[in-house]
């Protein structure tokens, strides 16, 4: 299994940017239209979804990162500052 980190962004329902940080594991080397189309279920009210980056991590990397983000706020989408 290898595991990936996607830097996504998006026009908001306010028509300000926003960016999205999602892990994903996959068998093979990622499908950036796979994670698109999965954001696109996951948060409806955004539009124009698109991947900035793909970066490979460790399985301890993508761990400690899920883990840390479930334990905050850090989920979704967050506007550009």
């Amino acid at each position: 299994m290898k595991y990936f980190m996607f830097k996504l962004a998006a026009k908001g329902p306010d028509g300000r940017q926003y960016t999205c940080t999602m892990f994903h594991q996959h068998e093979s080397e990622p499908d950036p239209q796979y994670v698109v189309d999965n954001a696109c279920r996951q948060y409806p009210i955004f539009t124009e979804i698109r991947v900035l980056s793909v970066q490979p991590v460790s399985l301890e990397e993508y761990s400690f990162r899920v883990r840390q983000m479930s334990d905050s706020d850090e989920w979704g989408f967050h506007p550009l500052v």
